[in-house]
């Protein structure tokens, strides 16, 4: 994703990508129906993260920026 997330959604995205490496990995040692169902639940949990980031408002420096900025402009 091209998009700055909030510190917790690339955590997030982090975790997911995490996940669909370790079952990709885990499928490719040991291809059975457990893994498979693995790979595509990590799949779809991937899949459904984006479709969600893209609904998001643009946000070109995420929510931690837009406080730096407010705090900047009090001061």
């Amino acid at each position: 994703m091209t998009r700055k997330l909030p510190t917790k959604l690339r955590a997030l995205q982090a975790s997911l990508t995490e996940a669909v490496t370790q079952a990709r990995l885990a499928y490719s040692f040991s291809p059975g129906s457990y893994t498979l169902s693995a790979l595509n639940a990590c799949l779809l949990a991937d899949k459904n993260f984006r479709a969600f980031v893209a609904t998001l408002p643009p946000q070109t420096a995420g929510s931690d920026a837009a406080q730096r900025l407010v705090a900047r402009r009090s001061a």
